[in-house]
């Protein structure tokens, strides 16, 4: 029996000192985003307490290791580190991959309850009551009425907003989201928007006027219509004015149907007559 002993003793320690120790474990450290090699990056192994840098590829291999699991730590400049475990019973390669991106500012989202397009000081707004009353004229004359807008006159019916001395291609006209340039071409072009059509003017001027345009060096006009509301329902208007100075007049109609579920169709149209105008 003490015979059996002693070969299975000697079969033991064959076996322990039998142990291969001449594995390489090949490391490459990428980015976890575009998979660009990290070079620099520190790999420890902890067990036994080596250490290594990556090459300018990402990659680092440790010669001689022998049969066991190991525990890793992966560490770099701006990086998450990271641990990981690993069993090495032949030549092993292992890809890891880093959050590169540690110091990189995250999204910011700002929102805003107001309901207004812009709080600016330098933002004046022309009612629906005052364009009922310039109903015939048209919209150089109504931008008048605020300060420091003129009109540059080419005619009885030509006239192109002037805000703080520049004009055309210098302010940006915006209808119903949509931006006009016919007003920018030329000193005998007017803005082509009918005063009946609208029912809000707002014209914004200084920095405030970038929000829309680049070019915006004079201001921005925005002309919008108001929103309809969701109800089944038919309504609309006749308006109509005569003058003397140049014998003529005009009439307008707006027309609109609309529906509870969103859907709604407008009619509107103008007719004017001024002489020679």
């Amino acid at each position: 029996m003490a015979l059996a002993f002693l070969c299975s003793f000697f079969t033991i320690c064959d076996n322990i000192y039998a142990q291969n120790c001449n594995y390489d474990l090949s490391i490459e450290v990428l980015d976890l985003h575009d998979g660009t090699p990290l070079s620099n990056a520190i790999v420890l192994i902890k067990e036994l307490q080596k250490e290594g840098f990556t090459d300018f590829d990402g990659k680092l291999v440790f010669e001689n290791i022998c049969t066991d699991n190991y525990t890793l730590n992966i560490s770099h400049e701006e990086c998450n580190d990271i641990t990981t475990s690993i069993n090495v019973n032949r030549d092993t390669y292992k890809k890891i991959r880093l959050e590169h991106h540690l110091n990189e500012l995250e999204e910011i989202m700002v929102i805003s309850d107001n309901r207004n397009n812009s709080k600016s000081l330098f933002e004046n707004k022309i009612s629906k009551e005052v364009l009922e009353d310039y109903n015939s004229r048209t919209l150089g004359e109504v931008l008048k009425t605020i300060t420091g807008v003129s009109t540059l006159n080419s005619g009885n019916y030509l006239s192109k907003p002037v805000i703080n001395g520049l004009h055309s291609s210098r302010i940006i006209l915006i209808n119903n989201d949509v931006r006009l340039e016919d007003q920018e071409w030329g000193i005998e072009h007017a803005p082509s928007i009918d005063i009946n059509s609208i029912d809000k003017i707002s014209v914004i001027k200084g920095a405030s006027a970038l929000k829309y345009a680049g070019d915006a060096v004079g201001g921005v006009i925005i002309a919008e219509t108001s929103k309809e509301k969701l109800l089944d329902s038919i309504y609309g208007d006749v308006t109509s004015n005569l003058q003397s100075n140049g014998r003529g007049g005009a009439i307008s109609t707006n027309f609109t149907k609309t529906n509870s579920n969103g859907w709604y169709y407008k009619l509107q149209g103008t007719l004017k007559k001024n002489g020679r105008f």
